[in-house]
């Protein structure tokens, strides 16, 4: 089956006023979603990574489920640093504390897009497979998630394993 994934939407994680109007319509529903970076005309920002360019700029790959509760997480996460999810506290220190992310993308602005799945299982199952996607091609995850899933919780050896079949 083929997801129908949404429109980007921009993300603002500086401005409080903005998550009420930016997440309105998102649904509370299970979904993955995925966090790229854009410049100031809405144009994905390359990122090097140790394969090449990943030219989407995608720099986080999640799953809900919930969604507008977990955008919801996020942004407090950034916003007060307070723990709502380990992977969100990551991402949201990361972005605020690395002087090399914001020296490179001092403009970047973040876009979200997102699809909904049948349940929990499937949500978890397709950023699994994004994410495996996403290291067989750039060899590495995206500059933002902290921890890559698997089946058995050990992305790494379980991709090793593969690629040494």
């Amino acid at each position: 089956m083929i997801n129908e994934w949404s429109d980007w939407f921009d993300v603002d994680l500086t401005d409080k006023a903005s998550y009420n109007e930016s997440t309105k319509d998102f649904p509370r529903k299970p979904a993955t979603y995925v966090f790229r970076i854009v410049d100031n005309d809405g144009k994905p920002l390359p990122i090097q990574t140790a394969n090449g360019l990943d030219e989407q700029g995608i720099v986080y790959v999640g799953q809900a489920s919930d969604l507008r509760k977990r955008y919801y997480n996020k942004y407090l996460a950034y916003d007060t640093g307070e723990r709502k999810c380990s992977s969100l506290k990551a991402m949201a220190r990361k972005v605020k504390s690395n002087d090399a992310f914001k020296s490179k993308y001092p403009d970047a602005k973040f876009q979200i897009a997102y699809t909904i799945v049948a349940n929990e299982k499937a949500s978890k199952d397709l950023e699994r497979n994004i994410l495996h996607c996403y290291v067989q091609k750039y060899i590495h995850g995206p500059l933002l998630n902290s921890k890559l899933p698997y089946e058995n919780g050990d992305y790494v050896k379980g991709l090793l394993d593969e690629l040494n079949r």
